[in-house]
């Protein structure tokens, strides 16, 4: 619940930003505003739900017959990068490593998109629409490759938590492994049954988010801080690695630097 109350305030936050800054790329209409809005008393209206229904007990956070359940996932097959499409996000590549997207990761639509992180990653729906909707608005199109995501500016942005800046990487496409390992080393709540490996804090992905932007900040020549809109991808990021991999350490070492599902592994 601690989480969930984090991360809407953290969005309220930002939407507060926006309607102060009120940047015309995101505002060059009232329906984005009111879509955003929209946006915020949904995953609030999740909030209070989530308040009220117990949790799914482990086994059956994924639907029976869907990807992914009881920890089943489809074969893992690596892409190959003369052909596939892959884009800065591990959760979408890891999509189409399964073959829960198409393995090409090319030619797909929102309406594909959509469900397959509802179902296969237990993600809200406004979390799925809200990055529907930056791609569709940011890329002029409902129909993409994975490698579009890769645009620099547009969805993806510099200081992520788990890929360098695009001035230090030009291929977004695949993981750091500097970054992320010093993002899981991190983790400061101690080994347990259910995180053999430890697990990361909100505490500690606040602080490595800072420490990103400090780095980049005065690393990087070409970067000029984040906009409100990515200020809110970066914390819908963040907030996935608390909401949907539990902070677990051990999985989230699986998916960001193989970007594969775990066996046995299901969404938090």
């Amino acid at each position: 619940m601690v989480l969930l109350v984090d991360r809407t305030l953290q969005i309220l936050t930002v939407i507060i930003l926006l309607i102060i800054k009120s940047p015309p790329k995101i505002f060059s209409s009232l329906k984005t505003f009111l879509s955003l809005a929209l946006l915020l008393l949904l995953d609030f209206a999740v909030f209070l739900i989530n308040c009220i229904t117990p949790p799914k007990p482990k086994g059956k956070v994924v639907a029976r017959g869907d990807p992914g359940y009881q920890g089943f996932w489809p074969e893992f097959v690596p892409p190959n990068p003369d052909y596939d499409s892959r884009s800065p996000c591990p959760y979408l590549n890891a999509l189409a490593n399964h073959s829960i997207l198409p393995h090409d990761g090319k030619n797909i639509s929102m309406d594909v998109l959509r469900p397959a992180l509802q179902k296969a990653l237990n993600t809200s729906y406004t979390i799925t629409l809200n990055v529907a909707n930056g791609a569709v608005q940011l890329l002029g199109k409902d129909v993409i490759d994975l490698g579009d995501l890769s645009r620099h500016n547009f969805i993806e942005h510099d200081a992520s938590v788990i890929r360098a800046d695009t001035y230090f990487q030009p291929d977004q496409s695949t993981p750091t492994k500097d970054i992320i390992n010093a993002l899981l080393d991190s983790a400061s709540i101690p080994p347990s049954k259910e995180h053999p490996e430890g697990a990361l804090s909100v505490a500690d992905v606040a602080k490595y988010t800072k420490a990103r932007l400090a780095h980049s900040k005065a690393n990087n020549p070409t970067f000029t801080g984040l906009s409100a809109f990515h200020t809110l991808f970066l914390t819908n990021n963040c907030s996935m690695l608390l909401d949907v991999m539990d902070g677990d350490v051990r999985a989230l070492r699986t998916i960001l630097l193989e970007e594969r599902f775990p066996d046995g592994w299901e969404s938090s």
